[in-house]
């Protein structure tokens, strides 16, 4: 497995790859907590997690209290927005997982397992992305996040802009949406991206003609960084997966046909007319595409 380090993540979004992250499961609820990288990148679409209580109807949902949210180092507030990450049911690899066999209580069955976490919640946001870009594949990265955020839900009884950020990812209202501003404008980049000695000028670079491949990685000193004195056990990965800070909730049976019937603006979902397709090997790419990048720990 190959380690990127942490700044590769804006060279991905330069290159018309959209990032989301996860904001991490570290959250207490209460109060501001520290943003992990990624998630503290603004070149990023970093995902809080949202807690359904149980109900088929968003606008009774909370942000849950394992998700990660407060000020980067720099002053940007995260998480960008939050998606369903309580009790979300997925389908399960094989019986023979350490998660299936260590944690009984959140099988569903030997197909599908039960999750909460900010890791569950990113993969919805990709997913959003896939279906906007399917919808409009010249938009570049800052463009799919200022229309997710732009279209964000707020209508719901526990948002709150320092914890849940734009809001409740509404995928219907970003394909529909047609604003193409941009975020991050006049954001200082990293140093180590630059081509030169001279920062970034955002009004004046053609991003596609910069010669990303001139820059030497290699002069940078990464050994000189003592990564053994990071006591990354003391980072909480999994606090918020298992569910242990957080009342259990009866889970109820949805009812998916019906619901695919009703959609409307505010929902969280499938797009009615739409559906994702792979990416074939003649399509343009130089399009923009997406990528979940998840926190994990091992």
């Amino acid at each position: 497995m190959h380690l990127w380090p942490l700044n590769y993540y804006p060279w991905l979004w330069f290159n018309g790859i959209v990032v989301v992250v996860s904001a991490g499961n570290n959250g207490n609820g209460s109060t501001a907590v520290s943003l992990l990288p990624p998630a503290n990148d603004p070149f990023v679409i970093t995902v809080g997690a949202a807690d359904s209580v149980g109900t088929l109807d968003t606008s009774d949902d909370i942000v849950a209290p394992f998700s990660a949210y407060g000020l980067t180092e720099s002053g940007f507030a995260k998480p960008d927005l939050v998606a369903p990450g309580r009790n979300v049911i997925s389908l399960l690899a094989n019986v023979n997982s350490q998660v299936y066999l260590n944690y009984p209580a959140y099988r569903v069955d030997d197909t599908a397992f039960r999750m909460s976490g900010t890791s569950a919640s990113a993969p919805m946001v990709s997913g959003a992305v896939a279906l906007l870009l399917q919808d409009e594949p010249t938009l570049t990265p800052d463009q799919v996040k200022y229309r997710l955020k732009a279209t964000a839900n707020k209508s719901w009884a526990g948002y709150s802009s320092t914890k849940a950020g734009a809001g409740y990812l509404d995928i219907y209202a970003a394909v529909k949406g047609t604003t193409t501003q941009s975020t991050n404008t006049g954001i200082a980049v990293s140093q180590m991206l630059y081509t030169g000695q001279d920062p970034i000028a955002w009004n004046s670079v053609n991003w596609n003609s910069v010669n990303w491949n001139s820059v030497n990685w290699n002069s940078v000193n990464w050994n000189s960084i003592n990564w053994n004195s990071i006591n990354w056990n003391s980072d909480v990965w999994e606090s918020g997966i298992w569910d242990e800070q957080v009342e259990s909730v009866e889970l109820k049976p949805i009812d998916i046909a019906a619901e695919g019937s009703d959609a409307d603006s505010t929902s969280v979902g499938a797009i009615p007319g739409i559906q994702p397709v792979l990416p074939k090997e003649d399509q343009d790419t130089t399009t923009s595409k997406s990528i979940f990048l998840p926190l994990v720990s091992r």
